[in-house]
């Protein structure tokens, strides 16, 4: 939009609903492929979505074995990966659909074998059969499909990927902004064939909540598990505020 015909229009409907219109603006924008293209191409350094490996270490090594085959979905330039391998973890297929930050991950880690990158749009992932992975990660994406203008429809197509390509009793693992009023209505769906298992995490991994090794200390930071299907534990999640919330969908 013009400089100047958004000064027209925040002067006609005043400086907050402006503002609000803009960041709806800009939100769409997360949802859009040639947007994180475009992003990427400007700032290929490393950038870490809600939780690092101490915050999620408890979680991952909970419900993800060492020798799991793993799809990490929407990987951006983030280190989670990379911090997985150099614990315990065997390997890693970590996917994006920007050919840029694909290309700058691939050198980045180039000395690890265990991580493997490839250009990928989730909501078709037909080359994978069906039950190819024990799990599969999801660090943001959702969070950026549902900004799009087909968010809807779009989110119901990755997951439904998602869904195919896991194999019986494999996990989606959903991290994320959004309380159970926004996701559960994505992710709890008949369809999907899988359960709902929520947790919520403190956003801050405080030197207080860290092991000697840097990791975290699921005692203290991370909390659950809560019932998608319990009233009271959907309605308590939806009152927290500054958390991040963990999503286990469980395929049957």
């Amino acid at each position: 939009m013009p400089e100047k015909v958004r000064k027209q229009e925040a002067a006609s409907v005043g400086p907050i609903a402006a503002v609000r219109d803009w960041v709806g603006e800009l939100l769409t924008h997360y949802g859009s492929q040639e947007y994180w293209e475009r992003r990427y191409q400007k700032e290929p350094c490393a950038f870490e979505w809600y939780q690092g490996y101490a915050g999620l270490k408890p979680l991952l090594n909970q419900y993800i074995a060492p020798d799991a085959n793993i799809l990490q979905i929407g990987v951006g330039t983030s280190s989670l990966q990379e911090a997985m391998v150099n614990d315990s973890y065997k390997r890693i297929l970590n996917v994006d659909c920007s050919e840029t930050v694909v290309e700058h991950m691939k050198e980045r880690h180039r000395g690890l074998p265990s991580l493997v990158y490839k250009v990928l749009d989730c909501r078709d992932m037909s080359c994978f059969a069906s039950g190819t992975f024990d799990a599969i990660i999801d660090k943001g994406t959702l969070d950026a499909i549902v900004c799009g203008e087909n968010s809807v429809a779009d989110a119901k197509q990755m997951l439904l990927e998602c869904s195919r390509t896991l194999r019986s009793d494999g996990v989606y693992m959903l991290i994320t902004y959004g309380d159970p009023r926004s996701r559960l209505c994505h992710v709890d769906n008949a369809e999907l064939g899988w359960d709902v298992i929520m947790y919520y995490l403190e956003k801050k991994e405080s030197p207080d909540n860290l092991n000697n090794d840097g990791h975290g200390d699921s005692k203290r930071h991370m909390y659950g598990p809560y019932s998608s299907l319990n009233g009271d534990d959907v309605n308590f999640l939806c009152g927290l505020q500054d958390v991040h919330f963990a999503y286990v969908c469980k395929r049957k």
